[in-house]
């Protein structure tokens, strides 16, 4: 017979529609992805949603199947099923907001839905993405930490 584990805290999610990931920042954050193209986060101490993309200019367009925060950079990284990555700043920087964003391609018309997503460590200056073809790629991604480093001083 298992043994069964106290629920601590609950946070009601269900606003954000279908959650697909979350990412814990280490400290009082956690960021999660929906079906319905958003990132929501929400601070463990308050047990509640603090933000939201849905008022960004940029992001994305297709359901965000996965997200990673970075460990010294203050950036959270989304992908979704367009092939796109895109960064947003976290504290000490402009809270959740757009920072930047890629389209991974592999030189084909179609773009390829990203499933997988890890970063390069102790660097973080690399991205890999698992995609739905059976491709992992790998992209250079040391001008976009290198820029969120150097604001944060």
């Amino acid at each position: 017979d298992p043994q069964r584990a106290p629920v601590l805290k609950r946070i009601d999610v269900s606003d954000a529609g279908i959650i697909t990931q979350f990412a814990y920042d280490g400290r009082d954050i956690i960021a999660g992805t929906s079906e319905d193209c958003q990132i929501v986060w929400y601070n463990m101490a308050f047990s509640k949603q603090v933000s939201s993309s849905e008022s960004c200019e940029v992001m994305h367009k297709q359901p965000v199947s996965c997200c990673v925060y970075f460990e010294d950079a203050p950036l959270l990284a989304t992908a979704d099923a367009e092939g796109s990555v895109i960064f947003w700043s976290v504290p000490p920087l402009r809270t959740y907001n757009f920072f930047n964003k890629l389209n991974i391609q592999f030189g084909e018309d179609k773009p390829y839905s990203i499933s997988a997503m890890a970063l390069s460590w102790p660097d973080e200056e690399f991205i890999y993405c698992g995609v739905e073809r059976g491709h992992l790629a790998c992209v250079c991604i040391r001008s976009i930490v290198e820029n969120a480093s150097s604001l944060r001083k």
